[in-house]
């Protein structure tokens, strides 16, 4: 009788409830884009989690990556930081929405940074994401906090939440002082709510 009982609230209980704060292992959060490179037709699924700060209240959207092959959001790796509405290469947008990401080192002095802008323009959604030479400095820097990220996600969600938060802020610094010498390539997305 209790297995059945277990198992009949297992089902009623809506899996929101389940939900990681910080949407790690989830199928869904709270924003969740399909996106197409229209270069070559590769495709990412990416999502937004919102995030309440337990210390104050205050509130935060976390980058997470969908992975298809475990169907399910990793580990989140960037706050989003809301730009607002503006201009990007002569196009106006609605709104703005910005996180990075970084690549671990493929061969010798090969250090890369990735801004992405998801772009919002009336009912249509593009992914810009733009590379950028990093260094070893930098690198160093956002491996330690991505190993912070890993070691707090399940115990601290706010101290998790701030090394995001410290992780944007490390990526804008460096990509600020940096943009035109910096930049490598960059490649559109065509996206849809998933």
């Amino acid at each position: 009788m209790k297995k059945f009982l277990i198992i009949i609230l297992a089902i009623i209980i809506p899996s929101s409830l389940n939900a990681h704060p910080l949407g790690y292992g989830d199928k869904k959060v709270d924003y969740n884009y399909k996106c197409s490179r229209d270069s070559d037709g590769r495709t990412v699924k990416l999502g937004f989690k919102i995030y309440e700060f337990k210390k104050d209240g205050s509130k935060m959207l976390a980058h997470l990556t969908f992975y298809e092959k475990d169907k399910k959001y990793g580990i989140p790796d960037s706050e989003v930081k809301y730009w607002g509405s503006g201009t990007l290469q002569g196009v106006k947008y609605d709104h703005l929405q910005v996180w990075f990401r970084h690549t671990p080192k493929f061969s010798i002095d090969d250090y890369y940074l990735y801004r992405y802008i998801l772009r919002i323009k009336g009912s249509n959604f593009s992914l810009e994401s733009a590379r950028f030479r990093s260094d070893k400095n930098l690198t160093n820097k956002l491996n330690e906090i991505d190993e912070l990220v890993k070691k707090h996600i399940n115990s601290d969600h706010d101290k998790t939440a701030d090394y995001l938060r410290s992780y944007y802020n490390k990526s804008e610094s460096y990509v600020a002082g940096n943009l035109n010498e910096k930049f490598v390539e960059a490649y559109t997305f065509t996206c849809a709510l998933n």
